[in-house]
């Protein structure tokens, strides 16, 4: 990449190096969709799309195109980044956990292999009449789509549902309010419940969660939410860095400071 990496940090939320190995994966699954544009381009506006939430006009004119060629080069890029950054968000061993767990942890929630939470997506309003009643929050007062996500005590994402309807409410996405003791038991585990919200601030880091998402899009939501959860955990890019380096520089011994 030709732009520097503080500029591809604010623009992507990825470093150089995390962008170039991105792109190199993506561009082996799906096709360019604009010959104007280099598959650097299509992906930059992806990651533009996700990190600072820009609209699809907003996009065209940057990229000097088509809001509907935008709206295509999301649609086929979107999931094809999702399924390079799915395998990513998956559920660390108690050893993983333990090693990386943070001091303030270690003191007080020694054994804490995960923080759950449920948050919300605003999406357009429905012109389905039974979609629209069963996406309505009255806390909101707005149509939206609810996620939980699983986070780890350093801050990983190592669990994301599907969306829900906000109809569905907090408790029967978690079995009634977290009212899983007796099977956490029965596994050696125990249930601490705490108020929680950093969690919730590093979602908001990504600005595509705090504008509204087009009926249209209903379709890809849960791939957006996973590509774009995933690109905005430092964890994350800790990784593919040190897999990237492994790459150029095999013999090396490298360790990831978490």
């Amino acid at each position: 990449s030709c732009m520097p990496s503080n500029h591809t940090v604010f623009f992507t939320g990825l470093t150089t190096l995390v962008f170039d190995w991105l792109l190199t994966k993506v561009t082996d699954s799906v096709e360019i969709i604009c010959q104007k544009l280099t598959a650097q381009d299509h992906l930059l506006v992806v990651l533009m799309k996700l990190t600072l939430g820009l609209s699809n006009m907003d996009l065209a004119y940057r990229f000097n195109v088509s809001k509907t060629t935008i709206s295509n080069i999301c649609r086929s890029w979107i999931p094809a980044v999702s399924v390079i950054l799915k395998p990513l968000i998956k559920w660390p061993s108690k050893g993983a956990v333990l090693k990386s767990m943070p001091k303030v942890f270690r003191r007080n929630f020694k054994r804490c292999r995960c923080i759950i939470d449920c948050t919300e997506m605003f999406i357009s309003r429905p012109s389905n009449l039974t979609a629209r009643a069963q996406t309505w929050s009255n806390y909101k007062h707005s149509n939206t789509i609810k996620y939980l996500i699983g986070i780890t005590p350093v801050g990983a994402i190592s669990f994301l549902s599907p969306g829900w309807g906000v109809r569905v409410s907090d408790k029967q996405i978690t079995k009634e309010g977290f009212q899983i003791r007796d099977e956490l038991a029965a596994c050696g585990a125990t249930l601490r419940i705490r108020h929680f919200t950093k969690g919730k601030r590093r979602w908001k880091k990504c600005k595509i969660f705090q504008t509204v998402i087009p009926v249209s899009q209903l379709n890809i939501l849960d791939v957006i939410v996973c590509a774009a959860l995933t690109n905005l955990c430092k964890m994350t890019a800790a990784f593919i860095t040190v897999y990237c380096f492994a790459k150029i520089w095999p013999s090396a011994e490298l360790t990831c400071s978490l």
